[in-house]
């Protein structure tokens, strides 16, 4: 496992899309939560960079100790999860890019840096993380292709099952998801950033895709952990235009670390949303 370094670390520009939604009797928002956890982070990143649009709640957020916290508006217009990360990265300063969604939640110092690791690695051009349930079931370690069908490697499995079928250790997978996607920041705006053909689902799939079709590779971190509340800030509502879409572009991509799929316990072989 490679050393978690500081300088890739604080040389990150952390960009979070958010509606300013907060869980049901929930005192603050997703968004309060998230950067009040990311305060663990030793050394701090660079920048936080809040996206905001025509739907965002509550008060704007505040600088934190140690780094600060700047807000973006992507324009007027319903949520568009791609315009809302190409906005955030264009006005970030870091040479590294952390998409992160505002329903995750930071328990430790030293996942960034774990996952920083890997870009000291030319041939790497983009690092996933391990995202847990509340409930310490595994939400991602990684995405998985089989005939144009995207999804997660063990979803819903416990922690040990990784282990046991090898997902424990940092490898190469065909795609991360875009909750949590660490790359550098050229190597973003060099692909094209995210594609507005994708403005809610699978974007982050056709970045991997498009990195990998550029020669760099896509890796898991499985000891980069965090607990992710997933779809509390949107409905998991796939438009059938955008998987035509997806369909149109990737159909025929083939996925060569394709082999933890039916482990899953909720795998029945339909089409999955990652």
């Amino acid at each position: 496992m490679p050393k978690p370094p500081t300088q890739g670390q604080a040389n990150t520009s952390i960009i979070i899309p958010s509606a300013g939604f907060a869980h049901t009797g929930a005192e603050t928002s997703m968004l309060d939560r998230c950067l009040e956890t990311l305060r663990l982070l030793d050394p701090p990143p660079l920048e936080v960079i809040v996206v905001v649009g025509d739907e965002f709640q509550g008060e704007s957020p505040r600088s934190l100790d140690g780094f600060p916290v700047r807000v973006v508006n992507r324009g007027p217009g319903t949520f568009d999860f791609s315009k809302a990360i190409n906005s955030g990265l264009l006005a970030s300063q870091g040479a590294l890019a952390l998409l992160l969604n505002d329903d995750i939640e930071a328990e430790d110092s030293d996942w960034l840096g774990r996952m920083a690791a890997h870009l000291d690695d030319p041939t790497i051009g983009a690092v996933g993380a391990t995202l847990l349930y509340p409930d310490r079931s595994i939400q991602h370690i990684g995405i998985e292709i089989k005939d144009a069908h995207p999804i997660h490697s063990l979803r819903g499995c416990p922690l040990t099952d990784a282990e046991a079928h090898g997902a424990d250790v940092a490898r190469d997978v065909i795609s991360v998801t875009g909750a949590c996607l660490l790359a550098r920041r050229q190597d973003l705006l060099a692909v094209g950033a995210l594609s507005p053909v994708f403005p809610a689902s699978y974007g982050d799939i056709d970045l991997c895709l498009r990195l990998l079709r550029s020669g760099l590779r896509v890796v898991v971190e499985p000891a980069a952990t965090l607990v992710h509340h997933e779809s509390s800030s949107r409905e998991p509502v796939i438009e059938h235009w955008e998987w035509e879409r997806f369909v149109h572009r990737w159909g025929e991509m083939t996925d060569p670390w394709c082999h933890l799929r039916d482990h899953r316990p909720d795998y029945t072989g339909s089409k999955i949303h990652p």
